[in-house]
């Protein structure tokens, strides 16, 4: 009996961590009204998307600043640091632009379109909840409203929310790894998304 509820414990603590960062278990899909949306994004869906018609075209990217609720920097403060990282370093690597710089660097070149945006929901299963809990410790996700922005006119130009989450079974299978991924799968999808719809080639 003795073990039987030292499992019976172990479940319910588990139970317990893997809502940790999140209310829900599933994607909040926070209501962006005006704002059009991808949810179960992969790289593969959003290279599908369409190049934006009547913007003109932008041969510098400069990412810039991304609001992040103040929850979520404290529980995840190394996913997003991943995520800036990785978003920068995908769009160099697609050596599609002239330019990608960091826009807490300085000021836009011309002809450059600014990427900002805002954290809109986000939950990443700690390794101990996966291990725990399995399945059990839900998936993890994050949700995202894009801006770009004119950098010279300081015009919006696009807008679109984007949300992708893991599979909680997969997820148990790979030991969470693909949980710890999040941030990083997002930023090649966002890296991914503005490639297709910019066209710049």
């Amino acid at each position: 009996m003795g073990k039987l509820m030292q499992g019976l414990l172990l479940f319910l603590v588990a139970g317990m961590m893997g809502c940790a960062g999140g209310s829900s278990q599933t994607a909040q899909k926070v209501s962006m009204p005006g704002v059009s949306r991808i949810d179960n994004a992969t790289v593969e869906v959003v290279s599908k998307e369409q190049p934006l018609v009547g913007i003109g075209q932008y041969k510098n990217i400069t990412v810039g600043n991304f609001e992040i609720p103040a929850e979520y920097q404290q529980d995840y403060p190394e996913a997003i640091r991943q995520f800036r990282v990785a978003l920068i370093s995908d769009l160099k690597g697609k050596n599609l632009f002239d330019k990608v710089t960091d826009g807490a660097e300085g000021k836009a070149s011309k002809n450059t379109v600014q990427v900002s945006g805002k954290v809109l929901s986000m939950r990443i299963a700690s390794s101990s909840a996966r291990f725990w809990g399995g399945a059990m410790a839900g998936s993890s996700y994050i949700e995202v409203y894009l801006k770009l922005t004119d950098a010279s006119t300081g015009k919006t130009v696009h807008e679109k929310v984007i949300a992708t989450s893991n599979n909680a079974f997969g997820a148990s299978w790979n030991m969470g790894s693909s949980d710890q991924s999040i941030p990083t799968d997002m930023a090649k999808i966002i890296s991914e998304y503005l490639s297709a719809v910019l066209a710049v080639r």
